[in-house]
């Protein structure tokens, strides 16, 4: 366990179902925590308490930002089949909620399979997209663990020059290019800026509300592709809906937000 990504969402068992863990900057976005982030340290102490091999399908509802620092994830066994597991948690921060977790847990495989989503065939090859100039976003530092390249047009947000769809596709990867496993792709799910940002006004700041990320299959190694976009969007929240599909085109995970629209 040595990848920042390891190291990052570590967690102790202090106790029977009660887990240590510490937020840390780098997985920032100005003074909150992105909330994948959170859903993964989440999820590994709840894989621990399930007793399965891996996140199958994790939903979090967020009560409050997270800050860097320690918290406290306090998980319960509901359920524990022969296949599958259901626990619960809470993250608890400075003795106050702040993210409530259902996840279930089990194992997942490598297959094929014919997938009704297509598999994100117009994105570019990774050799004509750009990695995005991040001037004037360096406090968004969970997007230094990551690689992504995006087509120039889906980037231009950040230049001021949005492209006026609220759709962001990239080719990403961990920046230490640890290989991607189904925790990690609870993070990836939400490693991407926000789709919105892509539509002129475009809100400054989206506190999410609630994370559901559900995990198809373990991807092949190598590139992922993914695309967030922004189907709806009713007075002050706005949803995002994302799939990922690994370097062979399989579908591996699926994931949908919502997010409160704010100018703060």
């Amino acid at each position: 366990m040595n990848s920042e990504f390891d190291i990052g969402t570590a967690v102790v068992e202090e106790s029977p179902n009660h887990f240590s863990a510490s937020l840390d900057h780098g997985w920032g976005v100005w003074d909150t925590v992105n909330g994948g982030y959170i859903a993964a340290v989440a999820a590994r102490a709840m894989t621990a308490t399930s007793g399965k091999e891996h996140p199958v399908s994790v939903s979090a509802h967020f009560i409050k930002p997270a800050r860097v620092g320690p918290v406290s994830v306090a998980t319960s066994l509901i359920w524990a089949g022969r296949m599958l597991s259901r626990v619960t948690a809470t993250v608890t921060q400075d003795d106050k909620p702040i993210v409530s977790l259902l996840g279930t847990f089990g194992p997942i495989r490598h297959i094929v399979t014919h997938d009704l989503i297509p598999a994100l065939t117009d994105l570019p090859p990774i050799e004509e997209c750009i990695q995005p100039d991040r001037s004037g976003f360096e406090n968004a530092t969970v997007a230094d663990r990551i690689e992504a390249y995006m087509p120039p047009e889906e980037a231009g947000f950040l230049d001021g020059t949005p492209s006026g769809a609220p759709q962001i596709t990239a080719h990403i990867r961990f920046k230490d290019e640890r290989p991607i496993d189904p925790l990690a792709l609870i993070f990836l799910a939400d490693a991407l800026p926000p789709p919105v940002f892509n539509l002129p006004s475009a809100p400054q700041w989206l506190p999410t509300i609630s994370l559901s990320v559900h995990v198809r299959q373990q991807p092949n190694p190598g590139w992922l592709r993914m695309r967030t976009t922004s189907p709806r969007k009713n007075y002050d929240r706005v949803t995002e809906e994302v799939v990922i599909h690994d370097n062979s085109g399989r579908l591996v995970a699926t994931a949908s937000q919502l997010a409160l629209v704010s100018s703060q």
